[in-house]
């Protein structure tokens, strides 16, 4: 009777084992590819290079000569390396690609597993992570000769920062060549690092041959570690980089010829402080790096440092004057008092926050910024459970296009466990303390040529969390608790339809509440304050888990001048795009047996998801959306920027048809109210008409789906979004999608299945190393100018930049200063799918009515040297207003629909009309083109990722 079941366990083993070897061989495939597309580049970086540092390579050689105290080098790299060891390139060939996405911690290779356990007994006796092992460097360890030689020079390099460090000192002794070679440079790191000056050895300076008298080893090192880190390349993809390289150059050149010397160098540069905690994955408490590992409060015992929770604080105040000094911080910002504020509008500058922060310095000082901090753990691995959790912090006043280049780590959180804020939120609080009242000293950097130094200081605006990491943070209840809303005092109900936690949220706050809540001397009983707060967890009775849904006292209280109720908003990202349009798109387009909520008894669409996907197809898409609209067969792995234009533009364009009218106006509603929410300069008498156009959303899910709908995400964008949006500003300044980007690229540089979070931590020192050493010699990145648009051509009195001359005083391409990429329109353009030709401005004074026009020529204007555009007004159609549908009431209170409009002519035919002059500045956006519809989203979705 068993035998049936055994025949299909064996068949399903068969399939695991194909989709395994299918994904290692697309894997293989991906890296390849990479690392072809890099090596194309390598002579145009070998080239670049060896230009830029011709005239700074002997002035910094002299420098770092006097600075190392008269230690000279032995041979320099040109003799010490002069024949390479093939020993890590034969061991990466032999382990396929490093892209373990797919691969369960423990499962990589036998030398990986050696050198793993290796490194954890050693590395456990010294304290702080500036003395733990790097497992990502074990591929090399055994290098011959080469590899000893190698040491010494890292050990040279060391001795002339520290003066007296050596191998010994570091993190496990003579016996671990890595570590111990590793420890001595964070060592002498930590005592040369203020100085704001790289120390290189000056071996690492001789040119890499004689016929290459401007290019040195510390040039090559530094590029081939830019490339690795721009195209996300696996450790084999950069070994093959590097071999490339080498065969370019000549026999006898000397380089970092393997990953692991390349990343050796920069670690033997690094200055960047740090110190690493471990943690009790069970109770959190602290424990001390001696084997084994043992939790006193609650008994457990760990046999490797790998099995506990790690903690890296960084070096903040290091990393943001790396970012004023190095990274031109100061050139790209915008002060206070450097902002032009148009009164009635919704934008940062306006909002009653940043107001707030404006009223408390001295703004002709320009010595004042706000900064965002973001907390999120993101999981490694997608068969098995290993969490890293960085906390980020970006400058607000950096375009958003430039944010992810001025974003820094400021600590890293590391295990297998539920991340624990406790760990790592106490110093964080005392970090930005110190931010807001010392602020960061600089030598370089300010003033308008960027020569002088001075002081600045860093205000925390607000924290950008997602729900779980929100309530952990203010202290409070979850969502599916009973005072499941952390920002106002809303009774939930329990959903006895789904069972377990399930919560439903309803539209109005009850009598009851309001009388609990000032029962319990809240000043305010119907939303959340601080005061309040504070007052609740001290106040929390005895034997009980909360009061009113405050648990315990966060420790954002002690942060001067943050009111960690209202700074926390609602993330846009999670609670809007991906909770609220996500489950829309999933309730209207999957199966009856997959919807989140089975119980309504809306249309079966999945059959029509083939129609659909064909008149999504026909969307011309500006370059401002970061993809064109994927298939809903997809739907599973879509990402918040494709459910943000599904909402704004490709739903109301195509699903007219499809949806029925109810559920089409319903989609309109959300639809319109997030367009003036996002808009920056937006009418605030539109955003005060959106609070009602939410409400009447939020009470129509019940009527079209069932109670279910009512969730803890339409709860928080229906009540909480217009209140975050006055405080901040549009409300995609409250959006994780920066920080989630940048997930991506620190889970890019874990390249083995041990010691994860070591393998981030270096990571992230590496790149503040290589910006250093890129600084001290003077070097620029090749990359500086790539992107969509290359060959600048001119910069506009305004600071647009124009590209492809075409006449005197006309051009093809255009980049505005927020990041808008416009073009002119050729007839061939309409069989494109992607397009920058039509543009949104508006029609009136108020900002209200919207027009749609074709750009037919880009110029400068004669008199003030500013680009204009030479636009033809296309003729639209508004669509009917949805809240008459839905509400039925007769008088519309609501935000107008204005972004997606009809087009009564062929858009790409001739419209006919006059020719009118259209300044940049008031270009709204470029647009989403079909032959019947015109719609418009209103920021750039920027891919910081790349």
């Amino acid at each position: 009777s068993q035998l049936p079941k055994v025949f299909v366990a064996m068949d399903f083993a068969k399939h695991i084992k194909a989709r395994d070897r299918k994904r290692k061989l697309e894997a293989v495939c991906r890296s390849d590819r990479r690392a072809a597309a890099a090596a194309s580049k390598c002579m145009r970086v070998l080239q670049f290079g060896q230009a830029a540092a011709s005239s700074s390579m002997q002035g910094a050689a002299n420098h770092d000569e006097d600075d190392a105290g008269g230690v000279a080098s032995s041979d320099g790299p040109a003799e010490l390396f002069s024949s390479s060891s093939d020993c890590s390139s034969d061991r990466g060939s032999e382990r396929g690609s490093d892209r373990i996405s797919d691969r369960a911690p423990g499962r990589g290779s036998d030398c990986d597993s050696e050198r793993g356990s290796d490194r954890s007994s050693d590395g456990a006796s010294g304290r702080g992570s500036d003395r733990s092992p790097d497992p990502s460097d074990a591929t090399s360890d055994d290098d011959g000769d080469d590899g000893a030689l190698w040491d010494d020079v890292i050990e040279e390099s060391a001795d002339s920062v520290n003066g007296d460090g050596g191998a010994g000192d570091g993190a496990g002794g003579a016996g671990d060549g890595a570590g111990g070679a590793s420890g001595a440079v964070d060592e002498g790191a930590a005592h040369g690092g203020d100085d704001g000056v790289v120390h290189i050895a000056p071996g690492f300076l001789q040119p890499v041959h004689r016929t290459m008298p401007h290019l040195s080893y510390a040039t090559l090192a530094v590029y081939g570690e830019l490339l690795a880190e721009k195209h996300k390349l696996s450790r084999n993809a950069t070994a093959d980089l590097l071999l490339y390289t080498k065969l370019a150059l000549p026999p006898d050149a000397v380089f970092a010829d393997n990953p692991y010397r390349l990343r050796r160098f920069l670690e033997s540069c690094n200055s960047l402080r740090s110190e690493r905690l471990l943690f009790c994955p069970r109770c959190s408490r602290p424990l001390v790096e001696a084997l084994p590992l043992t939790c006193e409060p609650c008994g457990k015992q760990f046999s490797s440092v790998d099995r506990v929770a790690k903690v890296w604080r960084m070096d903040v105040r290091a990393q943001l004057r790396q970012l004023i000094e190095r990274c031109g911080l100061l050139s790209v910002v915008s002060f206070p008092a450097d902002v032009t504020r148009r009164p009635g509008g919704l934008s940062l500058w306006q909002s009653t926050a940043y107001s707030a922060f404006t009223h408390l310095i001295d703004k002709a000082a320009r010595s004042d910024l706000t900064v965002t901090v973001n907390i999120d753990a993101f999981s490694v691995f997608s068969r098995a459970v290993y969490n890293i959790c960085p906390v980020y912090l970006t400058v607000n006043e950096v375009p958003d296009h430039m944010r992810a280049r001025f974003t820094v780590v400021c600590a890293l959180w590391a295990c297998r466990n539920k991340v624990s804020v406790d760990a790592f939120l106490p110093w964080l609080v005392a970090q930005l303390n110190s931010l807001r009242i010392e602020g960061v000293m600089f030598r370089t950097g300010g003033g308008r040529d960027g020569t002088r130094g001075g002081c600045i200081r860093f205000h925390p605006l607000l924290f950008v969390l997602d729900a779980p990491q929100r309530v952990e943070v203010t202290g409070l209840q979850h969502c599916s608790a009973v005072y499941g809303c952390d920002h106002c005092y809303t009774v939930t109900l329990h959903d006895a339809d789904r069972g377990g936690n399930a919560r439903i949220f309803p539209c109005e706050l009850s009598a009851d509440a309001l009388q609990a809540a000032s029962d319990a001397g809240c000043t305010r009983p119907r939303y959340r304050a601080l005061q309040d707060t504070i007052l609740l967890a001290t106040t929390i009775p005895a034997g009980a888990g909360h009061n009113l849904g405050v648990v315990r006292l966060s420790p954002l209280h002690r942060l001067q001048g943050f009111d960690f109720i209202t700074s926390c908003p609602p993330c846009y990202l999670h609670q809007c795009l991906v909770g609220v349009v996500g489950w829309l798109l999933r309730q209207h387009f999957l199966p009856v047996g997959k919807r989140p909520d089975k119980m309504a008894e809306n249309p079966d669409l999945s059959r029509h998801v083939a129609e659909v996907d064909a008149k999504a197809a026909s969307i011309r898409v500006p370059a401002s959306h970061q993809r064109g609209p994927r298939t809903l067969a997809d739907l599973g792995h879509f990402r918040g920027h494709e459910f943000e234009c599904w909402l704004l533009v490709y739903g109301p364009m195509v699903l007219g048809d499809t949806l029925g009218p109810f559920y089409y106006n319903q989609l309109l509603l959300l639809s319109s109210s997030i367009f003036w929410l996002s808009l920056e300069n937006c009418p605030l008498t539109e955003v005060t008409r959106a609070a009602k156009t939410l409400r009447v959303f939020y009470a129509s899910l019940k009527d079209g789906f069932s109670p279910a709908a009512m969730t803890y995400n339409a709860h928080q964008v229906c009540e909480h979004l217009v209140p975050a949006a006055f405080l901040f500003g549009p409300v995609w300044r409250t959006s994780a999608g920066l920080f989630e980007s940048l997930h991506y690229g620190l889970k890019t540089r874990v390249k083995g299945a041990r010691f994860v979070g070591d393998q981030v931590h270096s990571a992230i020192r590496r790149q503040f190393s290589r910006r250093a050493v890129m600084h001290q010699l003077g070097l620029a990145s090749p990359f500086a100018a790539r992107g969509f648009l290359q060959g600048v051509q001119e910069t506009m009195a305004d600071g647009t930049r124009v590209y492809t001359k075409l006449h005197d005083d006309e051009f093809r391409w255009a980049l505005l200063t927020n990041g808008w990429r416009i073009e002119r329109y050729l007839p061939a353009l309409q069989h494109q799918r992607s397009l920058c030709c039509f543009v949104a401005f508006a029609a009136s004074d108020d900002g209200v009515q919207l027009a749609f026009g074709r750009v037919d020529a880009i110029r400068r204007s004669p008199t003030r040297g500013t680009a204009i555009l030479m636009v033809r007004r296309l003729r639209t159609v508004c669509l009917l207003d949805p809240e008459y549908y839905i509400s039925g009431v007769a008088q519309n209170d609501g935000c107008r629909l204005r972004h997606i409009q009809r087009v009564v002519d062929n858009p790409f035919g001739d419209i006919g009309g006059m020719h009118f002059c259209l300044p940049v500045v008031d270009v709204l956006g470029t647009c989403c083109v079909t032959d019947t519809h015109i719609a418009f989203l209103p920021h750039v979705q920027t891919s910081f990722a790349a």
